[in-house]
């Protein structure tokens, strides 16, 4: 049997998966990490904890699963987007990874600020220069997520588009703008060389093979970002289809034929982002939040719920469902606006009848509310969205699943994958990579499955309408007010 190995960085996990070419996961382990928070808008990440939570992880995947290392013939990667560090000659840190969530900006004139806007590598490598002018100068290249792990993996910081355009890499031309780059005086020799996704660069390093448990006749894959192997693993090929992450953040990303616009457009704050599939991109909207406020809310106000869970087995998610299902559709017109840059966020229509059933119950619901005005705009761009597909932890969720079909009308598809398509996205990449598969779409009609839908509920669609005006308006509101 072929099997690929997985590795997925993400902003709270790491994941480790092995996958047979049929797309069925037969092995995963799952280990969290802390970030780093030196102030309220800061967010840093040690990425020597990335390798060594890898390293483990994947051993434990081999030590208690029945596939033999010999028979994973390549590994992929799965990561984060748009969080970068700077790293010498030999691999090793100079700063710990400067996260996507993190909201430090280099102070630049207005002209130059609008050329930045949402190029968040470009932005952190700027913040470096004028704040760590001497970080700068030693760095020998700044590093995304992937590259990182690939200089662990080959001794080569490579890096795919779906990272690249954070730094003004054109992936119709398939190289760097430098006329940009050149004006914001940012050094093109110190940015990772970017390959396609699905590009096999060969065996994997004796060293890195020892620290993952797998064959030095591994073959390193160049994967891909997190949204883009969801998309992948959820079989988006045709204009129009579109999937729901539900995690950190909830993402929701439609595929499109040609580039309505150059990356960022900031009226509508949509995305036009490389897709793995050549020829074609995502248009992609984000929710910021939306799981992190869950975890908030958890941590913070849920610890009768966290001792229940551990002395019943249970997993203390599902026990915040249980707790919203108490509170009726509409959360009694309690809404939240969730934590727009991760900074800020807004809770609206408190009262003294509310409890903390509603609470919860308002922060699933606010990711409905989030994805059906980002839909409404897709719809905009004269495609019509009747499905949905989702995946990502919240999608373990059937309640939050049944919440975001109420609220938007759409039915609600599920994969054999579960919560985990990125990482058949992640397998089918390499199964390409590997040429056991003449091209993606190939790959996906034998390795992705959905097996469960979720129907919306037609008698509650009043009630999340009266809702649905108010929530708007506010985001809009607070958006602005941000300057997101």
């Amino acid at each position: 049997m072929t099997y690929f190995a997985v590795l997925d960085v993400g902003t709270t996990t790491v994941k480790t998966y092995i996958v047979d070419k049929n797309g069925v996961i037969v092995g995963k382990n799952v280990q969290e990490y802390e970030s780093i928070t030196p102030g309220p808008d800061l967010h840093e990440q040690d990425p020597e904890i990335w390798w060594r939570i890898l390293g483990d992880s994947m051993k434990n995947l081999l030590r208690v699963g029945s596939v033999d290392k010999e028979d994973i013939t390549s590994v992929t990667l799965i990561t984060q987007r748009a969080t970068i560090l700077p790293i010498d000659k030999n691999g090793v840190k100079l700063h710990n990874a400067v996260t996507w969530m993190d909201a430090r900006k280099p102070e630049v004139s207005e002209e130059l600020e609008e050329v930045l806007t949402q190029r968040v590598g470009a932005q952190k490598i700027l913040w470096f220069k004028k704040n760590m002018p001497n970080v700068y100068e030693k760095t020998y290249k700044f590093v995304f997520t992937d590259s990182y792990i690939a200089y662990k993996m080959i001794g080569e910081p490579y890096s795919s588009p779906a990272q690249g355009v954070y730094l003004f890499y054109d992936d119709e031309k398939g190289k760097y703008d430098e006329d940009i780059l050149s004006s914001l005086d940012i050094d093109v020799d110190k940015l990772p060389k970017i390959v396609e996704t699905g590009t096999n660069l060969g065996e994997i390093s004796k060293e890195a093979a020892e620290h993952l448990g797998l064959s030095k006749s591994t073959e390193f894959i160049m994967g891909s970002g997190d949204q883009q192997c969801s998309a992948l693993g959820l079989s988006l090929f045709d204009i129009g289809e579109t999937k729901v992450t539900l995690g950190t953040g909830t993402f929701i990303d439609a595929v499109i034929e040609e580039k309505i616009f150059d990356f960022y457009e900031p009226m509508s704050h949509l995305f036009i982002l490389p897709y793995i599939v050549k020829n074609k991109w995502l248009i992609e909207a984000v929710v910021p939040g939306t799981g992190a406020t869950l975890k908030w809310y958890l941590e913070n106000f849920g610890s009768d719920l966290k001792k229940l869970a551990a002395e019943e087995n249970k997993n203390p998610y599902g026990l915040l469902d249980e707790l919203a299902s108490k509170a009726p559709a509409g959360s009694d017109g309690l809404f939240l606006v969730p934590l727009l840059t991760f900074g800020r966020g807004l809770i609206y229509g408190l009262s003294l009848k509310h409890a903390a059933a509603h609470f919860v119950r308002a922060i699933l619901e606010s990711a409905g509310f989030g994805i059906r005005f980002f839909i409404e705009l897709f719809e905009n761009l004269d495609f019509e969205i009747n499905v949905l597909r989702i995946d990502g932890g919240g999608s373990k969720s059937r309640f939050w699943g049944q919440i975001i079909a109420d609220i938007t009308g759409k039915e609600i598809l599920i994969s054999k994958a579960g919560a985990d398509a990125a990482a058949v996205g992640g397998a089918i990449i390499s199964s390409v990579g590997k040429k056991i598969y003449r091209d993606f779409q190939q790959a996906a009609e034998t390795m992705v499955e959905f097996v469960s839908k979720i129907e919306p509920d037609i008698d509650k669609s009043d009630i999340y309408e009266n809702i649905y005006g108010p929530f708007v308006e506010q985001m809009v509101k607070m958006a602005e007010g941000l300057k997101v």
